[in-house]
């Protein structure tokens, strides 16, 4: 009889560890779905902002471009390598746009003579150019090179109306250009994640 209750008991103990398991596996599993359905929602909502912001008049008919994208202008070529946050002089948040540049026309020039990045947040264009600690940011942009060369790594400094609102980009030719053929590309970009400075 004893031998009977011992074997009663271990069973019962194998059945109950069992279960445990099981149902460990099942939090486990709706845990895990749970999870994805809320980054998914999350990726949903990132989807919806951004054709809702891309939708608006003002970029309606303009070409879309991608990180990594060549955007090639009517004097220079330009790649948007990506951006981090930072602050100017006064603590006031700024994007860096990192991107490389090429000099595409038959003499000397500048990323400034060929090619403009312009930043927009909540529909409204931020001040470009704040003034920053480090001012070799600066000197880049104005630096002129020969017919074929390139600029890797530049940086355009924005001032930004806050570090959560997604952003969106206006790559153009320059404003200084003679040229009536005026080409616009349009790249948008969550903030959210970027590197801080």
């Amino acid at each position: 009889m004893k031998i009977a209750y011992k074997i009663i008991i271990i069973f019962s103990l194998l059945l109950l560890t069992s279960c445990k398991n099981d149902s460990g596996n099942a939090n486990k599993e709706t845990i895990k779905e749970s999870t994805k359905e809320s980054v998914s929602e999350s990726l949903n909502e990132k989807d919806k902002k951004k054709e809702e912001i891309l939708s608006a008049n003002m970029f309606k008919n303009l070409p879309k471009v991608e990180i990594g994208d060549e955007i090639k202008l009517s004097k220079s070529s330009v790649v948007i390598k990506g951006a981090k946050l930072s602050k100017d002089v006064e603590e006031n948040p700024v994007v860096l746009i990192i991107f490389d540049w090429k000099n595409l026309s038959n003499e000397k020039k500048s990323i400034k003579l060929t090619s403009s990045i312009e930043v927009i947040q909540n529909l409204h264009g931020t001040k470009s150019a704040p003034f920053l600690k480090d001012t070799g940011v600066y000197d880049l942009l104005d630096k002129k090179v020969d017919s074929g060369e390139s600029i890797k790594n530049a940086e355009s400094p924005h001032q930004l109306y806050n570090t959560e609102d997604p952003i969106v980009l206006e790559i153009t030719d320059s404003n200084y250009m003679d040229e009536i053929s005026f080409k616009k590309f349009i790249l948008y970009m969550d903030i959210n994640n970027l590197e801080k400075n």
